[in-house]
């Protein structure tokens, strides 16, 4: 996805988030603090982001649509997070 499309779609399942937060909740639970991640096709990056406000991890997400990268980089700037999206 790209361009408004890629917008949209992060638009309307941010209004989700909460399915988001407790994804990454179940995921922290699991894996040890400290911990090196890899998302496949994160889209705008909510999961990622969320695991990171739980905990000191390293989270590379990688997505194949440029749009969604620089959605998935603002949104981890605005939450504070580092997270490496590409």
């Amino acid at each position: 996805m790209e361009g408004p499309i890629a917008t949209w779609y992060a638009r309307n399942v941010g209004k989700d988030i909460a399915d988001y937060r407790r994804g990454a909740k179940a995921t922290a639970e699991r894996i040890p603090v400290g911990s090196v991640l890899l998302e496949v096709a994160p889209g705008p990056g909510y999961l990622s982001i969320e695991l990171a406000k739980l905990g000191k991890y390293t989270i590379t997400g990688l997505d194949i649509s440029k749009t969604f990268v620089e959605i998935g980089q603002q949104k981890a700037r605005e939450a504070g997070v580092r997270n490496d999206i590409r």
